[in-house]
Formats: structure tokens, sequence, C-alpha cells
């Protein structure tokens, strides 16, 4: 028994600094995380604040405010991602494991690792999905979603349509099909992307649309029937 609480409290002393490390930091400047960096909450505010995250861990919310800029390039997120209006959160490389992803302002995500609970969109939101390799549980979108590269994976969605103009999600590739509420195909890296849950009326609110080459290739073909014709 007296070996037992020795390792209790042996095991107690060593993780102490570990969660101490954790701590808040709120940016109403410009600023870094780097390596080493161990945040519990971060809040950045103020128009005109540049964060670029090259490395470190925010371990439960990220919080941006007023038109500031988020820039991440590493490191890790492993809570909740909160992005206000006028702000934005670019993602080119990192590994971001939350729980919600709640945009009322604008993101680009373009690389990376993401895997989220819930992807969620404000009416005036704008997102970007331009590379990476990224799973959601469930879009919730009141915005515009735009879908450009990336292997993608959704397991359910929900698109309002109580606010105009109706959100929309712009899908760019090629393959598409839509069968049994789940519509698959390939974007614009060949990757391969499959969203699920999706009804007829929430099927309406997609904008498929064909890479370019399938636009030439289509073009040419509207131009050798002519000919014949």
């Amino acid at each position: 028994m007296e070996g037992r609480k020795r390792i209790s409290i042996l095991l107690a002393i060593l993780l102490l600094p570990v969660c101490a490390n954790a701590t808040d930091i709120t940016f109403t400047s410009s600023g870094t995380i780097t390596d080493g960096n161990v945040f519990e909450h971060v809040y950045v505010q103020n128009d005109g604040t540049v964060i670029d995250m090259s490395g470190g861990q925010i371990t439960n919310w990220l919080f941006t405010y007023d038109a500031s800029i988020f820039n991440m390039s590493g490191g890790s997120i492993s809570g909740n991602v909160y992005i206000s209006n006028l702000s934005s959160f670019n993602v080119s490389d990192d590994t971001v494991d939350i729980g919600d992803f709640v945009v009322y302002g604008s993101a680009s995500l373009s690389g990376g690792s993401t895997t989220a609970h819930r992807l969620r969109t404000g009416t005036t939101s704008v997102v970007n999905i331009d590379g990476g390799n990224l799973n959601f549980d469930k879009f919730e979108i009141e915005g515009v979603v735009n879908i450009y590269r990336g292997l993608l994976y959704v397991d359910d969605v929900w698109i309002s349509t109580a606010y105009l103009p109706l959100p929309t999600i712009n899908i760019y590739g090629y393959g598409f099909n839509y069968t049994q509420e789940i519509l698959t195909g390939y974007l614009l890296d060949d990757n391969f992307f499959t969203i699920k849950g999706v009804d007829a009326s929430e099927y309406a609110r997609f904008n498929l649309l064909p890479e370019p080459m399938s636009l030439l290739l289509f073009g040419f073909g509207l131009l050798v029937l002519r000919k014949t014709k």
C-alpha cells in the first residue's frame, strides 16, 4: 500500500509541470505561437491583429474577434474553434482535431489534417476547402462553402433554407454521383470525396461545377457535332 502511494505521488509530481504549462492567452496585437507553447484558451482581438501559428498546441478553445487573422502552418488544435463575423482562419498545414468548428467570418483549409464533429457556418460566412485530409461528422451550413481540392469525407449534412440568399455548397470536380442520399465524386486534384445524408432539398443547394478540362472537352464535342451537321 505504501509503495502505491509513493507511485501516485510521483506521478502527480511528474504530471504537474505539463498541466501547469497550459495557460490562457489574449492577443490584442500581432504575434506568434511556436513549438513549446501550450495554451488552453487563445483569444485574438482587434482589427489588424495577425497570429501565425507554426507549432505548439491549443488544447481547448480558439476564439477570433474583430477583423483579425489567424494563420496556421503547424502545431495542433484539439478543442474547438470559433471564428467571428469579420475575422478569418487560414490553415495550410496542421493537425486540427476538434469538436465544433464554428465559422461566422471566413476560413480557408488548404493542407494538413482536419477532423471535426461539426462545421457550423453563419449566413455571411465563406469557407474555402482547397486541400488537406478532412473528416467531418456533420456540415451545418447557412453560408457559402467552396470545395476545390482535398480528401473529404462528411457523414451528414444540413443546409438551411431560412435565409436569403440561400446557402450553397459549390463543388469543383468531376464524376459526380448522387444516389440514396450520398453524393460522391472527384475534386480538382483527383481526390475522392463523400458527403452523406443529403436529402433531395439539400441536394438542390449544391452547385456541381465541372473541372476546366471537362468544360473544354464538352465545348470541343459541341464543335465537332456542329461540323458534322
